[in-house]
């Protein structure tokens, strides 16, 4: 083909940022190459349009959903999950930090989300979770107005 994967995905990407993954440039390589001309897409729903509605309503009820988790809901790639909440002005942060005392280790998730017309961020939850798989919330957000918090 004479192009690698990494400077299509830039060359493509170059039209706006998030366009193409690699990964999805090398499914469409590896489509041409067998032969496959055919601009179908079988990764049903890859390349479709996404509801920003929809979108930014499985974002909402659960601020600690995964964007790669809302792209296989969705049936669409990552990019494309991240390309449209730009558009809806969502931005959304899950830190998972490791920690670990002197019984037992887990991991300390913080959430937190960043709203186009002001660009600040709302910390939404912040909880602890041990390896055993319990939880202990530590801070939810409770409120439409962004004032009221809840100390758990």
């Amino acid at each position: 083909m004479g192009h690698k994967v990494a400077e299509t995905t830039q060359n493509i990407n170059a039209f706006g940022p998030g366009i193409a993954s690699k990964r999805i440039v090398q499914w469409w390589f590896k489509k041409f190459s067998k032969g496959d001309k055919s601009p179908e897409d079988e990764c049903s729903g890859w390349l479709s349009e996404v509801d920003n509605n929809q979108l930014r309503a499985i974002i909402e009820a659960n601020a600690l959903t995964t964007t790669r988790e809302v792209a296989k809901e969705l049936n669409i790639d990552h990019s494309m999950v991240i390309r449209h909440l730009k558009q809806t002005g969502k931005v959304k942060s899950l830190l998972k930090i490791p920690v670990s005392g002197s019984k037992s280790e887990g991991h300390l998730y913080v959430s937190s989300s960043r709203d186009a017309p002001f660009k600040r961020w709302h910390l939404e939850e912040v909880f602890l979770e041990l390896k055993d798989g319990q939880k202990f919330p530590v801070f939810k957000h409770s409120g439409e107005n962004g004032d009221e918090v809840k100390k758990e």
